[in-house]
């Protein structure tokens, strides 16, 4: 009995080990697409993504999600729906849903047009992961204004004057 109270201890030793995870994030919002035709652009930008994929290193595990306003799970395509751009938050959910994970990097398919939140550069100095862009179109931002619709009289007669509204 004496043995075992002084003697030897056993002791055990787990080790696991984790494939770090990619995070790529595809920029959801309807700016990816205004510049040229939207539908050409939003079939090249799929095709990107699909791609991004392939290329992507078998020893990593990529966790895919899409950004507008907010983080989501990604489906199998953008669908450029998204109103805004908060690229910081985005990053920033990323980070905090794999706190404490084997995060070997982040990749952000975007245009760089933010309009929300603070300059993504600032968020991603505070990671604890590089962060990689692929930039994508046109980082000019498109004009502000545009037309949603018009009202106007149903019947209007020559030569008589008649109001336009544009909205």
């Amino acid at each position: 009995v004496l043995f075992l109270l002084l003697g030897p201890q056993a002791r055990l030793r787990f080790q696991e080990s984790e494939q770090p995870a990619i995070l790529v994030l595809g920029d959801n919002s309807r700016s990816m697409t205004l510049h040229g035709d939207s539908a050409v652009m939003a079939g090249r930008l799929n095709q990107t993504w699909r791609k991004l994929g392939e290329r992507l290193s078998p020893d990593m595990t990529p966790a895919w999600f899409v950004f507008g306003e907010s983080l989501q799970s990604s489906s199998d395509s953008l669908r450029f729906d998204a109103t805004g751009t908060n690229i910081a938050q985005a990053l920033s959910d990323a980070a905090d849903l794999y706190y404490g994970r084997n995060v070997g990097a982040a990749v952000v398919l975007s245009d760089g047009i933010h309009n929300e939140g603070i300059q993504p550069e600032a968020a991603a100095k505070g990671l604890p992961f590089p962060v990689f862009t692929l930039g994508v179109g046109d980082t000019a931002p498109p004009a502000d204004g545009f037309i949603q619709d018009v009202v106007h009289n149903r019947l209007a007669y020559q030569g008589n004057v008649f109001p336009v509204k544009a909205l």
